[in-house]
């Protein structure tokens, strides 16, 4: 017998899918495949897919297509496409980790941007590109301190948990801090290269 994808014991699989097709949509179906199947090699693994790969995109797409179409894929669905402005604190900070595991995974692939930006990283800060409700907000923050920004387990919310009950995120690069490290590095040996050619010659 062919293996099946357990959405409904992976809900972050559904999750995955929206990301991609509401702040993906240049990603073709090849792309989201790509996306999905790095992100799920070990559960995809563990359901008896070869090599951690399901061969054909159109699973996903039916997942997507299907969301609406009976009260029970509905049901399924309900948790899964709340908007982020109704989110609770601890469904946000797991949606927005997601939405950048999704957004790291497509680069390191080399599929492209967002073309809908959840949030916008400034230093290892984000800036969410949605109105939050500042007791969420606080809330979020919260749960942010807690954990450092240090831990790749990052737990999700009953509804989404499945299963596994978290997953795992990589911290986000942050570039432009490492450049400007090397700059003031370089701006330091430069100084040191002036401050030995500044003396008088003999």
């Amino acid at each position: 017998m062919a293996p099946t994808v357990a959405y409904d014991s992976h809900p972050i699989m559904r999750l995955v899918i929206r990301i991609c097709r509401e702040n993906f949509s240049s990603f073709s179906g090849h792309d989201r495949l790509a996306v999905f199947n790095e992100i799920f090699q070990p559960q995809l693994l563990a359901m008896g897919f070869a090599n951690g790969q399901i061969p054909y995109f159109d699973s996903l797409d039916s997942q997507w297509r299907d969301r609406i179409r009976t009260q029970r894929n509905i049901d399924r669905w309900e948790t899964i496409l709340k908007d982020p402005e109704s989110m609770t604190a601890e469904e946000l900070w797991a949606y927005i980790w997601l939405y950048d595991l999704v957004r790291l995974t497509a680069d390191r692939l080399g599929l492209g941007e967002p073309s809908t930006e959840l949030v916008k990283w400034e230093g290892v800060d984000f800036v969410p590109q949605f109105e939050i409700e500042e007791e969420v907000w606080q809330e979020m923050m919260e749960i942010r301190r807690s954990n450092e920004q240090t831990s790749k387990r990052v737990d999700l919310p009953g509804e989404w948990a499945g299963v596994d009950g978290y997953f795992n995120v990589a911290r986000p690069d942050v570039p432009e801090s490492e450049s400007e490290d090397e700059d003031e590095e370089s701006d330091e040996d430069q100084d040191s290269e002036d401050d030995e050619d500044s003396g008088d010659d003999e």
